[in-house]
């Protein structure tokens, strides 16, 4: 082996332990039968699993993210695959600022985009927290549901959708039977991002709820503020491991290759 290519392992070796490493001491610390954070523990238990159902509102707010990231997940997928189809193939004037305008909620901090948005709201009078919330998410979500449905459709061959008019085929049934498989990981990598991103998002969520509707994340940081132990390394574990069932599920519909965009 080249000196350069054990640097090169060496590397990405290092890059690997230094983002693993957090999730590790996280589950760790979940596993410790200490009251505060201890890693490595020195005794195994359970009890902050167990307390879990201690926690005030902790699944409901659980319930209401579900609810709030699916619906927001939804709306993206749809919206952003239309939007990236009519950027691709409809005489859109202004296509490139336009496509900037779609993903620029990507490059704003979320903060101004939770109190434009609690600004709008106030505005207009429109005082649903849930529905607030799931208007917010779709603002922050659709941007990746663009961006991954855009990349799908550049590597597509549009020839075939006139392929299968000529064979008798109509523009909705060649819509539906030959475009949406191929971009199927697109949509599905969008899927995915979108989610998780409404799921785990706080910065524009937390100007967006009210006392009686609190996600996860909020409830997550209200109680490390009254009570600061591992339970909240229990709860992190439990989502880190629904993200591995994201990307489960994902390799089994289209494949991790097809996801990432590697051959």
């Amino acid at each position: 082996m080249s000196a350069r290519r054990a640097i090169l392992y060496a590397f990405c070796a290092a890059v690997a332990v230094f983002i693993l490493a957090p999730i590790v001491v996280v589950i760790g610390t979940s596993f410790s039968a200490s009251p505060i954070y201890e890693f490595p523990p020195e005794k195994l238990s359970l009890r902050w699993y167990d307390n879990l159902k201690e926690v005030p509102g902790l699944w409901s707010a659980f319930v209401l993210s579900v609810e709030v990231a699916v619906l927001s997940t939804i709306a993206a997928v749809v919206l952003g695959t239309t939007a990236a189809f009519a950027l691709v193939r409809g005489n859109v004037p202004l296509r490139e600022p336009l496509t900037l305008f779609l993903i620029s909620p990507l490059m704003l901090p979320g903060i101004i985009i939770g109190i434009a948005l609690l600004m709008a709201y106030r505005s207009i009078g429109f005082d649903s927290a849930f529905w607030g919330l799931v208007c917010g998410h779709i603002v922050i979500t659709t941007p990746y549901a663009v961006r991954t449905v855009l990349a799908s459709l550049q590597l597509f061959q549009f020839s075939q959708l006139e392929a299968a008019a000529t064979l008798g085929a109509r523009p909705g049934v060649a819509f539906m039977k030959v475009l949406v498989p191929q971009i199927m990981p697109g949509i599905v990598a969008g899927a995915l991002f979108a989610f998780v991103t409404s799921f785990d998002n706080y910065a524009v969520t937390m100007f967006l709820v009210d006392a009686r509707s609190l996600t996860l994340p909020i409830r997550i940081i209200n109680y490390t503020e009254t009570s600061p132990d591992p339970t909240v390394s229990a709860i992190a574990t439990l989502l880190f491991l629904i993200s591995v069932a994201a990307l489960y599920v994902g390799d089994r519909m289209v494949g991790l290759k097809k996801l990432s965009g590697v051959d």
